[in-house]
């Protein structure tokens, strides 16, 4: 990764940091092993890219991005594992870099061709920027790494009109570091995870002590998505939240319900064997950085009665009025699932009890990583 506070841009151990945008900030000290990680669950990640010094995403079977300075002519024949998640576990799929391309002037992201090879698998890019208080994961194996990917969650703290973000870790006891460059910063959505951003500098210089702010090249930055669209012309930018949905339940195998299918506001959330109905199907927006799930029958909100606080609160469909309690996020868990949190309560969409009761009403709880706050988004088109 690079390293630098510059409103300029300076040379750094023989990479050239990128000038900085009207806030005077763009960084640079090439990313080492992510400080503090926490070891990624093995096939968590499949379409993170070793470049070997470098990580980066795939988001097409041909093509990785990572960042600029991490790619050049000599990267053209040098091996590219995908899916790698730790050494000795798993059959990475092997492969060969053909072609660079770099991103925008002063943008530090770039485009790698690798030699064609069945099944890769991709992640799609964010339309999404992450808001300032968003949080994002991210993906790594710098130098030091002890042959393991590992992942940190990191808080955005400003935002470049331009192009980068600034974030910390949210423990203060991670940082990205030299090696990371090129990594992925993930958002885990209803819709699976999505590429936020691409790391590419820290401040705090070679020695990236935890609590380091990290800089990262947004992917919802007009000039880098014209950029690859002018390069991969098959990815498809239109917004991605057209789809509806059932939500599941993992203990009980019942979904998400408006009781009775009503259209009032007010109507109960209740989990039900699936019938197909309307009143079972959402669609999701967001709003904030965070999502909202709109009914498909009434086209109100998934919202908690009263904005109350208190662990054990009903939830149900209310008119929208884009406040926090009409907001959550969804957090994809190791084991393929998702929690479902509330933005004002911080408390996660549960069945009481783990009840496996048709028609029991759905309440927050805190969290407690039981399977009743666990739920599956099924894409039903």
């Amino acid at each position: 990764m690079k390293s630098t506070r510059s409103r300029f841009g300076r040379l750094v151990a023989g990479v050239v940091i990128a000038g900085a945008a009207s806030a005077g900030v763009l960084v640079a000290t090439p990313a080492q092993a992510l400080v503090g990680q926490e070891d990624a669950a093995h096939g968590r990640y499949p379409y993170y890219a070793d470049l070997g010094g470098c990580g980066g995403a795939m988001i097409d079977p041909q093509w990785m991005i990572t960042a600029s300075h991490c790619a050049s002519d000599a990267t053209v024949g040098r091996d590219v594992r995908i899916g790698w998640s730790q050494d000795g576990v798993g059959s990475p799929i092997m492969t060969t870099a053909l072609e660079v391309r770099k991103g925008p002037a002063a943008m530090d992201v770039a485009l790698v061709r690798i030699a064609p090879r069945p099944n890769v698998p991709t992640v799609a890019l964010s339309n999404q920027p992450v808001p300032v208080g968003g949080i994002y994961t991210s993906v790594a194996a710098g130098t030091g790494s002890q042959g393991r990917l590992g992942t940190a969650q990191f808080r955005v703290t400003h935002k470049d009109a331009s192009y980068w973000n600034a974030a910390v870790s949210v423990t203060g006891a991670a940082s990205t570091c030299h090696g990371d460059s090129g990594s992925p910063a993930i958002v885990a959505t209803p819709e699976g995870d999505k590429l936020a951003a691409v790391t590419y500098g820290v401040d705090g210089g070679w020695a990236c002590p935890p609590g380091s702010v990290s800089y990262s090249a947004a992917m919802s930055a007009p000039k880098i998505r014209d950029w690859i669209a002018s390069v991969v012309p098959s990815l498809d930018f239109a917004a991605s939240h057209r789809s509806t949905y059932i939500v599941r339940n993992i203990s009980s195998g019942q979904v998400l319900d408006i009781a009775g299918g009503s259209t009032a506001v007010g109507g109960r959330i209740i989990q039900y064997p699936s019938t197909g109905g309307t009143n079972q199907h959402w669609t999701f927006a967001q709003k904030d950085g965070r999502t909202q799930l709109v009914s498909a029958s009434s086209g109100l909100v998934l919202g908690v009665y009263g904005g109350a606080v208190s662990a054990g609160q009903s939830v149900v469909s209310w008119t929208n009025l884009g406040v926090a309690d009409q907001k959550w996020t969804f957090t994809a868990t190791d084991d393929g699932h998702y929690t479902i949190v509330n933005e004002n309560s911080k408390l996660a969409l549960a069945v009481p009890g783990g009840s496996k009761a048709a028609e029991t009403k759905i309440i927050q709880y805190p969290l407690t990583g039981g399977d009743e706050q666990k739920w599956d988004v099924i894409d039903i088109r």
